[in-house]
């Protein structure tokens, strides 16, 4: 079962523009219910991080001003990404962008949740 957001967190997306926040609430629950994470709300840079136990630092979630929400994958640049969605081009983040709840692609998410957490794991351990 997935635990309900803090009320720090509900406070925070109320300061964000529906749809942006339901949309910022449905990939919660995606991540959450697919790997065993921890989030921290972090507001310095107005976002959810998602941290794994032993991949650390894996991903975060990003309002945006326009109602989307970003998903911030740590070290995006390699992940393999054979459609080329993933956006950015500096040299270690790519991310995801997502406008409506119908973009929330459940396979195509979790595939590259599973590599970002596998690539974290390895990384660890160096």
């Amino acid at each position: 079962m997935i635990t309900p957001p803090s009320a720090a967190v509900l406070d925070w997306l109320a300061r964000w523009p529906e749809p942006c926040a339901t949309l910022l609430l449905q990939l919660r629950a995606q991540l959450l219910d697919a790997q065993p994470l921890q989030e921290r709300l972090n507001l310095g840079w107005q976002g959810l991080a998602f941290h794994h136990a032993t991949a650390g630092y894996v991903c975060g979630l990003f309002p945006q001003r326009d109602g989307a929400v970003h998903l911030l994958f740590e070290h995006g640049v390699e992940l393999h990404d054979p459609q080329q969605r993933l956006l950015g081009d500096g040299k270690r983040c790519r991310h995801l962008r997502f406008e409506a709840a119908g973009d929330v692609a459940g396979d195509e998410l979790l595939g590259l949740l599973a590599e970002a957490v596998a690539i974290g794991q390895t990384r660890k351990r160096r």
